[in-house]
This record gives C-alpha cells, sequence and structure tokens, in this order.
C-alpha cells in the first residue's frame, strides 16, 4: 500500500526513486508534476536533485524549487538526495535546504549523494563515494522521520 502522503521527487532518476519509494511505501513523483495541490496534499518529500554541467541545476529542477518555493512549507519534511552530480554542488545543495527551511521546511537527514551510473549505487554525505549499502542506511535513518 503507498502512502500518499509521502512523495519521491525525482527528474530523470526514476529507478534511484522507484527503490526509495518502494522501501519507504511511497509515491515517485516527476518533479516536472509539482502542482500546488500535490505538495498541499503530501507531508512527506525525498528530493533527488539533479545537476546539469557544473552548478546548474536541471531545467526541469528550477520549476520544481519555484514550486516548492512559492508555497508555505510549514510542518512538511524534507529529505534531500543527489542524483546526478557531485560533491562540487554542496553549497548549492545547503542553500537549497537553506531556502526550504526558510519556508517552514524541516529537513531531516544529512544530504546523500547517489550515482547509479554503470548499474552500481554509490553513495555518500560527506566522504568520497563508495560503493556501500548506504542507501539502505539512509532509508533506515530517514524512515522513522517521515
Amino acid at each position: 500500500m503507498r502512502k500518499e502522503s509521502i512523495s519521491v521527487i525525482y527528474d530523470s532518476s526514476l529507478a534511484i526513486a522507484d527503490e526509495i519509494a518502494d522501501k519507504l511505501g511511497a509515491q515517485s513523483l516527476s518533479v516536472q508534476s509539482l502542482t500546488q495541490r500535490s505538495i498541499e496534499s503530501c507531508h512527506s518529500f525525498i528530493l533527488g536533485i539533479e545537476f546539469m554541467y557544473g552548478d546548474d541545476l536541471t531545467p526541469r529542477w528550477l520549476y520544481g524549487f519555484q514550486m516548492l518555493l512559492s508555497q508555505d512549507l510549514k510542518g512538511k519534511v524534507f529529505a534531500v538526495y543527489v542524483a546526478s552530480g557531485n560533491h562540487r554542488e554542496h553549497v548549492v545543495v545547503k542553500g537549497i535546504c537553506d531556502m526550504l527551511k526558510e519556508r517552514g521546511a524541516r529537513i531531516i537527514s544529512d544530504i546523500l549523494y547517489v550515482d547509479s551510473s554503470q548499474g552500481k549505487t554509490m553513495v555518500s554525505t560527506d566522504r568520497p563515494m563508495v560503493s556501500t549499502n548506504r542507501l539502505d542506511e539512509w532509508i533506515g535513518t530517514i524512515s522513522p522521520n517521515i
């Protein structure tokens, strides 16, 4: 049974989003499908942020953050992972988290960096990327708080 009040928001990283959603009993939702109604009806968000080259968010994520930041996020819970990009974007991601907090959101975890290239899930928080079961650990950490 899926919990409609938990959404894993993704751009092009559907496989990772579905893996997280399945483990949390959540729904996967494309960032381009975010609407005022979908934000209002959801309590917890897991954001799979993606970057293009450099520190630029993908155009869909630019839209998604405009939608999120135009809403009152008081009482909403967020966890963030970076689905494509690397640690160079860490300052940008922290800034995004700060903006979400300013709108009333509660961030419940460290930022997770996921790289699914070559069929492997590579995960890290503040350490260099290593192949581990950290994704499962991260899901276990956020699960009680959503």
